[in-house]
This record gives structure tokens, C-alpha cells and sequence, in this order.
């Protein structure tokens, strides 16, 4: 017999491990609220603890756009 260790001829690869899925926030998972551009489909401006007034919202961009207060 060789004095050489014998090396395993079929290694098993190692497990591929799937990245954790994260579930979709729901309402109760929310932080604060986010003026949302409908127009635009984007939010703008800053996420807020109390939900923003209509002229908070005014004022987060043009007239001609509409803007909701959404959960965030």
C-alpha cells in the first residue's frame, strides 16, 4: 500500500441555500406615512409619524398632480 492519502472521487457539492424570502409588509407592519405622487407613481417627500393634512400634501408637488397619504 502507497503512503498517499486517497482523495474521494465523487465530492458531494455543497448545498445550495436559497436566499430568506421577505414577506410584503401589510398595514400593521407600518412605520409612519409617505406622501405618494399618483401622477407620478412615486413617493415624495419624507416618511412622517401622523398621517399629513391635505395642505401638507399641497405643498409636496404640483397642482396639476394628486397626492395621497399612504402607509408606510
Amino acid at each position: 500500500m502507497s503512503d498517499e492519502q486517497q482523495l474521494p472521487t465523487d465530492p458531494t457539492p455543497p448545498e445550495e441555500t436559497a436566499p430568506p424570502s421577505t414577506p410584503e409588509p401589510t398595514a400593521a407592519d407600518a412605520t409612519g406615512w409617505a406622501a405618494y405622487d399618483e401622477t407620478l407613481k412615486r413617493f415624495v417627500g419624507p416618511v412622517v409619524e401622523k398621517k399629513p393634512t391635505a395642505a401638507d400634501l399641497k405643498k409636496l408637488g404640483p397642482s396639476s398632480h394628486k397626492i395621497t397619504a399612504r402607509k408606510v
